[in-house]
């Protein structure tokens, strides 16, 4: 599975919203670093080394996502829950909140 281009699409729009406050922690060189050009299924490829890890991730970030862009649009009423998300999906792509 593969994650598809709107998923991808929204996941580097709130890489550009939060790049100030997103920590790599990924040792340098041992994988790809996400933003706002890279290929994220290149980037999970790098991050997972088994191929039904690979699939069972993208599918995590399909459903993060889903269920983001579900809360997001109900206004302020799930801050918190939106921001928990947030920093789910960052951490699947190796990424720690400041």
């Amino acid at each position: 599975m593969r994650l598809s281009p709107l998923t991808a699409y929204y996941i580097r729009k709130l890489l550009h919203q939060q790049e100030t406050k997103l920590r790599f922690i990924v040792a340098p060189g041992a994988a790809v670093q996400a933003d706002l050009l890279t290929d994220l299924n290149r980037v999970l490829e790098s991050l997972y080394l088994e191929e039904s890890e690979i699939c069972t991730i993208a599918g995590e970030l399909e459903k993060l996502v889903r269920l983001h862009q579900l809360l997001t649009s109900q206004g302020i009423k799930y801050p918190q829950e939106a921001l928990e998300i947030e920093r789910q999906i960052f951490w699947i792509l190796g990424f720690k909140t400041r």
